[in-house]
């Protein structure tokens, strides 16, 4: 610290406790830096010392910094700390002479006014801070039970559940839930801050970011925040308890699907956002619109299940399993010899075999088996049968036979772990058919690329199971100056990955290696990693607790030797293979996916945050943000975590 910084500070803490000497500072400068020891030869970087400035700053450190008011937004306080402005603000809000001795609520309300006012005349000077603002208000003013003006929110129970038509499902808003619509989103300035990584020219995205505040209407509910899609903000408002799912439908547009609606509806009832349906409503809504997914109903009988019927074990409930486990190895023989996509307009078995080569009796027998079990088929007049699939859940099944059926088939007939009968080829198949059929779109795990971006270290990425390639290909198409490494045990998946990088022209720029993620990072050299400004591994972690936690750990620990302090974005999933569900949960894509992972030797990853945080701490890690979200069955989450310092 220079001898002018020490005099400053000493000049500023002498003002705290002696007013008088800012006074004595300003009418006789230089006895008082004769006094405080500033040599003449500094003496001039004096001359035009602000004290009234001076003053100022002193004023703010003692009566503002850690005051409450500032301590209710704290993000505030930050933003304007880091662009220079909190002194000006505390100029002007002084001036305004607020009342004193009037409650916090008061005297923050006036501050958040001051605010909004500095900001909407000084637009830009500080971006986001008008949006954070409100948002950090909004967040007091649920915490503090301070008026929220929810009057309007309709909080009254639903009427008892009896059997009705889907149509007559009115959901209610479940205690007070309030979606606001913000220019700039006020959780990626906090990740910003949290990371110390702003960026000066903070644009606000393409289009309004819309946050949905949820408190519970039980006593204690916390306060939850999260993002929404602009579609389901605008669902999720027209719920009052007095429209259903086919009214909102209507007001929205024509062409709006009705069963979309619904979807959304359900997945706001599980969030608890809105009012679950009964188990009889939800019944009508699989009859009327199809397989929408659905919450359990609140029974109380134990084990209710979900779309009526009986739970007991009966010979027909085995027949349906034997023949579920047949439906499903038929239809993956169906679609490798390309039959599925034959039935994608009616046809009829016998054209269909000719067409192909294959024995007409044993396709006409195979398809009947499937109109009848696996609804996926379905027979119309004249012998003819037709695939009811739309193009997006045609994609799907396709990708999970591929995977599932095709690539761990013979796992799951194995005794025990059985890697080596994973199918490599298969499952290179169902993630490169995957990334083709989204070809019109960007990477599909859109939000690590937004994340790099805001983070800024998007210009370098290390990917641990990189797969078929598509994340380091679409940065490398976005940016010239980018620069990637993909790391992959499949060689299947590396010959594609180099394939689409050629044909994309940056393999120059993105560098596949095929092997152990272990052998290979210990032998790049360390030249090759100055680039990466960050790391990122989809499904790669999960496959490294079959005994226990050391080999992620490990991985971890050699990450931090070879990148040091830099970020790795995990985006993966929680297991869930072994957590107590309830009974009419049923058998989820989670469970599925941990299943095969047992036994082709993967092992289940942990299966809530606090341990995978536990791992990231043993290997001296940090995680600094964690996204997640529940879609079918499926918790995935995206962790920012930040790697330990080099050894």
């Amino acid at each position: 610290m220079t001898v002018e910084t020490r005099a400053v500070n000493a000049m500023i803490a002498r003002g705290l406790v002696e007013p008088s000497f800012l006074v004595a500072l300003d009418q006789d400068r230089g006895r008082v830096l004769d006094d405080m020891g500033i040599s003449s030869g500094t003496r001039q970087d004096f001359i035009g010392l602000d004290c009234h400035r001076l003053a100022l700053m002193a004023t703010f450190i003692c009566k503002v910094k850690n005051n409450d008011l500032w301590s209710t937004l704290p993000l505030t306080r930050a933003l304007l700390q880091e662009y220079g402005s909190e002194l000006e603000v505390f100029g002007v809000f002084s001036r305004r002479s607020p009342q004193r001795g009037g409650s916090l609520h008061e005297r923050v309300s006036a501050l958040v006014e001051c605010l909004l006012s500095y900001a909407s005349a000084r637009r830009g000077q500080v971006p986001g801070l008008e949006d954070v603002v409100r948002h950090e208000w909004l967040v007091a003013r649920f915490s503090n039970g301070w008026g929220l003006e929810a009057s309007s929110l309709d909080t009254v129970d639903d009427d008892p559940p009896e059997a009705r038509p889907a149509n007559l499902w009115r959901p209610r808003i479940r205690g007070t839930v309030l979606v606001q619509s913000y220019e700039h989103d006020p959780l990626r300035v906090q990740l910003a801050w949290q990371a110390r990584e702003w960026t000066r020219s903070m644009a606000p995205p393409t289009e309004p970011t819309f946050l949905c505040y949820s408190l519970g209407d039980t006593p204690g509910s916390r306060l939850r925040v999260f993002r929404m899609d602009p579609a389901v903000a605008l669902i999720v408002g027209w719920v009052d308890g007095q429209r259903s799912p086919i009214e909102i439908a209507n007001l929205m547009g024509a062409g709006t699907d009705a069963a979309l609606v619904v979807r959304v509806l359900l997945a706001a009832a599980q969030e608890g956002i809105i009012r679950s349906p009964s188990a009889e409503v939800l019944a009508a809504l699989q009859r009327h619109h199809g397989d929408v997914g659905g919450l359990p109903a609140k029974s109380s009988k134990e084990h209710e299940p979900l779309f009526g019927g009986s739970r007991q074990r009966g010979p027909d409930q085995v027949l349906d399993l034997v023949s579920g486990y047949a439906a499903g190895r038929l239809l993956y023989t169906l679609q490798r010899i390309g039959a599925l996509g034959r039935f994608g307009t009616p046809s009829r078995a016998a054209s269909v075999a000719v067409e192909l080569g294959v024995d007409r009796a044993w396709l006409e027998a195979v398809v009947q088996f499937l109109a009848v079990t696996g609804g996926v088929f379905r027979q119309l007049d004249g012998g003819r049968y037709v695939v009811e699939l739309d193009e997006r859940e045609r994609q799907r099944l396709n990708f999970e036979l591929t995977k599932f059926v095709g690539a761990y088939g013979a796992c799951l007939d194995a005794v025990g772990p059985a890697p080596d009968v994973v199918d490599a080829d298969a499952f290179a198949d169902a993630f490169s058919a995957s990334v083709h059929s989204r070809a019109d779109r960007p990477y599909h795990g859109s939000l690590i690329p937004g994340l790099l971006r805001e983070f800024g270290v998007a210009s370098g990425l290390l990917d641990l199971g990189c797969g078929t390639g598509d994340l380091l290909i679409d940065l490398a198409v976005s940016d010239e100056g980018f620069h990637g490494i993909g790391i992959d045990e499949n060689r299947a998946m590396c010959a594609r990955a180099v394939a689409e990088a050629g044909r994309a022209a940056v393999l120059r720029r993105v560098r596949i290696f095929s092997g152990d993620a272990f052998d290979v990072l210990a032998n790049l050299p360390l030249d090759a990693m100055c680039p990466m400004t960050a790391a990122h591994s989809a499904s790669f972690f999960n496959a490294l607790f079959a005994n226990g936690h050391r080999r992620a750990v490990d991985i971890l620990t050699l990450l931090s030797d070879r990148l040091g302090r830099r970020l790795l974005f995990i985006d993966d999933y929680y297991g869930q293979l072994g957590v107590d569900f309830d009974a009419h949960v049923g058998l989820t894509w989670s469970m599925m996916q941990d299943l095969v992972q047992v036994c082709s030797g993967q092992g289940v990853p942990p299966r809530e945050r606090v341990d995978w945080e536990a791992v990231y701490q043993r290997a001296g890690c940090r995680l600094l943000r964690s996204y997640e979200g529940t879609l079918g069955g499926f918790p995935r989450f995206i962790h920012v975590v930040q790697l330990a310092a080099a050894s």
